[in-house]
């Protein structure tokens, strides 16, 4: 008798003071004593089979992430849940119904509600939530009026508004909040004009503007926020004369100028930047000449380089960064020669030499290698 109230004043401790995060595939997996005590949620996508009325059973729940998974109808149960805090609702088509029904959780602070077509009149309801901190809404057909709505969200210190028809105005709009750190605004019909806006944020340490024709003098605008340390601009038609401006950012730690016409002047002009750790030029016009200048960067942690046609001898060049860590170099044209040099760096512990023709002897010296991930 004594051991069964000692054991059930444990459960009652336990129960108590356990705080769980918990990853469901299966609604039958979601029962028990402990549903209150569950603080993280996330549901595995595509499970249409979940039932939100569960979720009313998880007093602790603070964190909620259901991607494509719970519909209009799982936001109405949701929207009561007094304690969530962070909640992530992508591609769940949610439209301008379900964006009201989140509009009534005043407790939030980071917010993911991108792919779910909530227009205008959604993201107004969005703009209720004065608390947020972190707005994802990329893919929600917003066009200038809803990027002003989202303007009125001041305390905002990151926002990715990727995939909608903002255009010039919209960035203007956007300049009205001066607590962004971090802005994703790629494919969004931003041209020089919204560059110009958007520069005018001199708070912004990450920003993406890739997908967007910003032309000459956008790039110009982007070069001169010299407190950008994050900058991913690929697919924006720059060419080596718009790269020499970008060099001039010596503060940037992370670059991505992939899928622009880069080649080996472009290359040489990145060179320059001594402070990179990171760097992205896929498909970027790259050959041999300009791997070498690349592989002077030798304060590079990462590298991917894929898509270009740097050849044998520019893997030579690479092979010789010895303080790279992640290096993609698939799809270069590099043979047996270049994979012997490639399988000579020791400290990679990412790897993709895929789609290179490296023959037996190649593959036979890549597998020599102590690699967390290989792709070859």
């Amino acid at each position: 008798m004594t051991c069964a109230l000692v054991s059930k004043q444990w459960f009652s401790v336990v129960k108590e003071r356990s705080k769980l995060s918990l990853l469901c595939k299966s609604i039958k997996k979601l029962q028990g004593e402990f549903l209150e005590n569950i603080e993280n949620l996330r549901l595995e996508r595509n499970n249409r089979f979940f039932d939100c009325q569960i979720i009313g059973l998880m007093k602790g729940l603070t964190v909620l992430s259901a991607e494509n998974c719970i519909g209009t109808e799982g936001v109405k149960h949701i929207c009561k849940m007094n304690n969530l805090t962070k909640l992530n609702i992508e591609r769940n088509e949610i439209g301008e119904e379900g964006a009201k029904y989140i509009s009534k959780m005043k407790q939030l602070t980071e917010l993911n509600v991108g792919w779910n077509g909530i227009g205008k009149e959604g993201v107004e309801f969005i703009s209720e939530l004065k608390n947020l901190t972190l707005l994802e809404i990329e893919a929600c057909r917003i066009c200038d009026e809803g990027a002003k709505s989202i303007s009125e969200l001041k305390q905002l210190t990151h926002l990715n508004i990727s995939y909608n028809n903002i255009s010039n105005l919209g960035s203007k709009y956007l300049t009205e909040l001066k607590q962004l750190t971090v802005l994703t605004l790629c494919d969004c019909n931003i041209s020089e004009e919204g560059c110009k806006y958007i520069s005018e944020l001199n708070q912004l340490t990450d920003l993406d503007i890739s997908n967007n024709d910003i032309g000459c003098n956008g790039v110009e605008y982007i070069s001169g926020m010299k407190q950008l340390l994050f900058l991913y601009i690929y697919g924006t038609n720059m060419y080596p004369t718009e790269l020499q401006k970008i060099s001039e950012m010596k503060q940037v730690t992370n670059l991505n100028i992939s899928w622009n016409y880069v080649g080996d002047e472009g290359a040489k002009y990145i060179s320059d930047m001594k402070q990179l750790t990171k760097l992205e030029v896929v498909r970027s016009d790259i050959s041999t000449e300009g791997a070498k200048h690349i592989s002077e960067l030798k304060q590079l942690t990462d590298l991917n380089i894929g898509e270009n046609n740097i050849g044998g001898e520019g893997a030579i060049a690479i092979s010789k960064m010895n303080q790279l860590r992640i290096l993609d170099i698939s799809d270069n044209n590099i043979g047996g020669i270049g994979a012997e040099h490639v399988s000579q760096m020791k400290q990679l512990t990412h790897l993709d030499i895929s789609h290179n023709c490296i023959g037996n002897y190649g593959a036979k010296r890549i597998n020599t290698m102590k690699l967390v991930f290989l792709s070859k």
